[in-house]
């Protein structure tokens, strides 16, 4: 009964517009009272659950695609995916999808991955042809490869609260981020020249973009 009354009291708090974290304590509060639970205990139990140096990698992989967004380097990584691929049908959309899984992996996360190459592609997208509601799409879908490729910050916290391996959580996850990243270019290649046209760049355009 009380956990019915759990979830009863989380979904009026997130109906009503409380943020999400104090919709859990709220729950929380609850659940303490209800079962006459030790607090002292409860933030014990808390403090043991986070005290892993694997979680110390989680701040490390957002400061890193951070760095990387100020510093330029998610630019010039775009840059020179863009001159690879760009010139072929549905290269740009390609580009975008290699960017995103390859800052995704460095940076070990999606809102980096959006954050970086969403600012940086969504502009050049649109003047080559691309609608932005798809350019959005298309964003949004191969951001979470940053969630796939190793090393990645979900496949850490999946790890650490499952009691798994990290490498073996990282070496299950290869697999489906390959098959995304083709899937994703694939079916960008057929929607070109069918829901829109695509403007193709001269070879000296892409030049250019090279430091």
């Amino acid at each position: 009964m009380e956990g019915l009354i759990a979830v009863g009291i989380l979904l009026f708090l997130m109906i009503v517009g409380v943020p999400v974290a104090w919709s859990f304590a709220g729950v929380l509060a609850y659940l303490t009272f209800a079962y006459d639970a030790n607090f002292n205990t409860l933030m014990l139990q808390g403090y043991r659950s986070i005290d892993s140096v694997i979680l110390i990698a989680l701040p490390l992989f957002v400061l890193t695609g951070y760095l990387m967004q100020s510093g330029g380097i998610a630019l010039r990584l775009v840059n020179f995916i863009e001159v690879m691929v760009g010139k072929r049908k549905g290269g740009m959309g390609a580009s975008m999808v290699l960017a995103s899984g390859i800052f995704g992996a460095i940076a070990g996360t999606a809102t980096a991955a959006v954050a970086s190459i969403g600012t940086i592609m969504v502009g050049p997208l649109e003047k080559r042809g691309y609608p932005r509601g798809y350019s959005s799409a298309l964003l949004g879908i191969s951001s979470l490869l940053g969630i796939l490729i190793p090393p990645s910050i979900t496949m850490i916290l999946f790890a650490v609260v499952t009691r798994q391996s990290v490498a073996a959580c990282f070496a299950a996850s290869i697999g489906p981020a390959l098959l995304l990243i083709a899937g994703l270019i694939m079916a960008n290649r057929f929607s070109v020249g069918r829901l829109f046209q695509e403007v193709t760049a001269g070879a000296q355009e892409g030049l250019e973009k090279l430091p």
